[in-house]
């Protein structure tokens, strides 16, 4: 069986998958999963050493696909506002 650190490593990478494919139910099942396992003495056990290095890296991975996923999302909201109003200005004009 895998170790809790094993499998918040996996879980982590499973998150980044998820948000690569904009699974975003799915990554919420697993993100909730992983927080259930993230204890403080989850760094305490022996394959620490060598898992901390690739779940340091499949996280930092996963911050930098959740932040193009927002930055992607806001683009799409500023056009989306932009849209409504040049065609709330243009109802307007339309009425004059």
């Amino acid at each position: 069986m895998n170790s809790p650190l094993a499998e918040v490593l996996d879980l982590t990478r499973a998150m980044l998958a998820a948000a690569r494919t904009a699974d975003w139910t799915g990554f919420g099942r697993l993100q909730e999963r992983r927080a259930q396992l993230l204890k403080p003495d989850l760094y305490m056990h022996a394959d620490a050493p060598s898992l901390l290095p690739q779940l340091n890296e499949a996280q930092r991975e996963l911050s930098a696909e959740i932040a193009s996923a927002h930055a992607e999302v806001r683009r799409n909201l500023l056009d989306s506002q932009r849209g409504y109003a040049a065609a709330s200005a243009y109802l307007d004009a339309a009425q004059d």
